[in-house]
């Protein structure tokens, strides 16, 4: 089993079917989801699996069948509380990136459980029982998405000097001049010499913001910040991803004799 795939003696993924309570609640319209409801774990009294020879009372799957029994009272009460929670501050760094990502999850919840009995009115031992169980789940994970090149602040006012540090020569014009790495020739200046087409280069690889065209410039502006160092590489995506959901759950049973019981989910 692994993340949102179940398979089952070699059936297909995800063509198991999963009951709660009897209640079926197989997910028939998106194959990467199990199922449609995730009951708390803390509910739950018993997970039954049928691989094959199903029963009568079953069936309608391939890859297994997932029978989940939910917890009942008894005749005492009891409740417990509980949280399963992750820190980042026990995490270890990401590899090859030295940073460690805020992760902050919280799975809490409690349940209560005993007889229906209200004093003077309706005593339920032995007859008539209930199970309650709250949980919220809440998750804040920070993401840390492989670096990006984005412009330098210098680059996006037109100062592409940097690009010339290595200075390293390419060779020469028609006109004997030295080409550079990195070295941007200014449009305007293009000319036809001795046959030959020729552009002169911006002055110290500098381009007047004013010659940029507004589309251009529009677009510059919806692009992130660098927050790290260099030319290359210089921008760690870094977004938040808060979840929270809640799962209430009530149960009542009824035992109306020794062979039968009806009970409500």
């Amino acid at each position: 089993m692994v993340p949102y795939q179940i398979r089952v003696n070699g059936a297909p993924g995800n063509t198991e079917a999963l009951r709660i309570e009897g209640q079926d609640s197989t997910s028939g319209l998106w194959s990467a989801t199990p199922g449609f409801t995730y009951p708390s774990i803390d509910a739950i009294q018993e997970v039954a699996v049928q691989t094959n020879n199903y029963a009568a009372a079953f069936g309608q799957a391939g890859g297994g069948l997932f029978n989940l029994t939910m917890r009942s009272g008894t005749n005492r009460f009891h409740g417990s509380a509980y949280d399963y929670f992750i820190n980042d501050a026990l995490n270890a760094n990401v590899p090859f990136q030295n940073v460690r990502p805020v992760r902050r999850r919280n799975d809490y919840g409690f349940t209560v459980g005993g007889p229906v009995w209200l004093p003077k009115v309706y005593n339920g031992h032995d007859k008539t029982f209930f199970f309650f169980n709250w949980e919220q789940y809440r998750d804040k994970q920070t993401y840390n998405n492989l670096p990006q090149t984005v412009p330098t602040a210098a680059s996006r006012a037109g100062d592409f000097t940097s690009a010339l540090t290595t200075r390293a020569p390419l060779g020469t014009d028609s006109l004997g001049r030295p080409m550079l790495e990195g070295e941007i020739y200014d449009p305007a200046t293009q000319r036809v010499v001795n046959g030959f087409t020729v552009r002169d280069p911006f002055p110290n690889n500098k381009i007047d913001p004013a010659r940029f065209d507004p589309i251009s410039a529009k677009i510059q502006g919806f692009l992130p910040q660098q927050n790290q160092p260099g030319l290359v590489n210089n921008y760690l995506p870094v977004f938040v991803s808060p979840s929270i959901y809640s799962i209430p759950a009530f149960k009542i049973d009824h035992l109306i004799s020794s062979r039968h019981k009806v009970s409500f989910y």
